[in-house]
């Protein structure tokens, strides 16, 4: 397996998966840390304006609402529309760094595992 969109797509939903389970968790990170987020990232980075206003629309259904599913199955969706919004994320810093790069390692690791050239998954 080589490191494709495909790869770095599926790496990215992944990764959202971790998060979303954080979040069912903890829902007080969306105040605290998710919605700050999406706000400063809509000032600072007005190209990618679009995909941080998903994402504030539907933090802000989950907090006015507690309902995250709309959210979290977002995070995770297979869709084309959900990949170019991961690409413009604000859940930075929900995820510890050490437990984020023991995360991208693993993803790593797949790319030089036996099966990697094979496009079945592993049963781990």
């Amino acid at each position: 397996m080589i490191r494709d969109h495909k790869f770095i797509d599926d790496r990215s939903r992944a990764f959202h998966g971790l998060i979303a389970q954080r979040i069912r968790e903890n829902p007080a990170l969306l105040v605290k840390e998710v919605r700050p987020n999406a706000l400063r990232f809509i000032e600072l980075q007005p190209s990618s304006r679009a995909y941080f206003e998903r994402w504030l629309t539907l933090i802000d259904h989950a907090i006015a609402s507690g309902d995250m599913e709309p959210l979290t199955s977002f995070m995770v969706e297979d869709s084309q529309r959900a990949d170019a919004a991961r690409q413009g994320s604000v859940f930075v810093g929900i995820i510890p760094n050490k437990e984020r790069l023991a995360f991208l390692k693993e993803w790593s690791d797949k790319l030089t595992s036996p099966t990697a050239h094979n496009d079945t998954p592993s049963p781990d």
